[in-house]
């Protein structure tokens, strides 16, 4: 396999050009031992090393060179999204004119070609995206994200922590966009279930349902308070006592008593003595 690898001059890359000037002398010499090892390494083509003594020196002071020579032995040994994120790293860092950005720029130009770019867009606010199951750096919802050509998975995971994702196959070269809805759905509806009446209870529900058509009355008293003959017999008897003592009262009015002369009780009445 051709491996194109663009080195950048040995007296540019021995000097270390910082992006931090708050470390330490000493640690500022082991960064510098680890990166002159790395370079070394790198001259002699053994990439992985290099690339190994070079994560050593940004571990202790991050620096523009070594981030480039890191590019350089990460594409030599043939990860290019490795190459491309610390180029990338180096356009970020380097002064606007320096020639370390300038040759990051030629080199990014000759790997983005090798692999595609997916525009992830996540509507719903995830709370995380991820891709080929990795997270990746987002933005309200929304990453840039180089891959190697060949099927991906995109996914967006909920607050809930379940995940929607879309599956996509890109080739060398492709630019896409991936729109995920990270929408919480909303909670399942619950069926009403109803249960059958157990055959044994069946009869007896059956036989104390009225019939539908049935009409609920009270019920009568058959006692002689609610009996229209009583009340009219009540009423006669009422009239005639009354008629009675009416008519006494008026005999009692004719009447006058006579004193007792020792015989017989006699009664005058309109002056005509009546034995009794």
């Amino acid at each position: 396999m051709a491996v194109i690898v663009c080195v950048v001059p040995m007296g540019a890359a021995a000097q270390p050009v910082s992006a931090a000037t708050n470390a330490s002398p000493a640690t500022r010499a082991a960064a510098a031992a680890e990166f002159q090892h790395g370079v070394a390494l790198l001259d002699a083509r053994s990439f992985d090393e290099a690339a190994a003594a070079f994560e050593r020196s940004l571990a202790l002071r991050e620096s523009v060179s070594a981030l480039y020579d890191l590019g350089l032995a990460r594409r030599g040994a043939g990860d290019v999204l490795a190459a491309l994120r610390a180029f990338q790293r180096v356009v970020a860092l380097a002064p606007e004119e320096s020639a370390s950005r300038r040759a990051a720029l030629v080199v990014l130009g000759e790997l983005r070609p090798l692999v595609a770019h997916a525009h992830v867009v996540a509507a719903g606010g995830p709370s995380a995206l991820l891709v080929d199951g990795a997270a990746v750096t987002a933005t309200e919802g929304v990453a840039d994200v180089d891959v190697l050509p060949g099927a991906h998975t995109f996914a967006a995971q909920r607050a809930s922590g379940s995940t929607v994702s879309a599956e996509r196959t890109l080739a060398a070269g492709d630019v896409v966009e991936v729109s995920l809805d990270a929408t919480e759905p909303p909670p399942p509806t619950v069926p009403l279930v109803v249960a059958p009446v157990p055959a044994s209870v069946a009869p007896a529900l059956v036989a104390a349902t009225p019939p539908a058509d049935a009409r609920v009355s009270p019920t009568r008293s058959p006692s002689l308070v609610r009996d229209r003959r009583f009340w009219i017999a009540v009423g006669a008897g009422t009239a005639l006592v009354a008629g009675s003592i009416v008519l006494g009262v008026v005999l009692a009015g004719t009447r006058s008593s006579a004193p007792y002369d020792g015989g017989s009780w006699g009664t005058v009445v309109q002056g005509v003595g009546i034995d009794p």
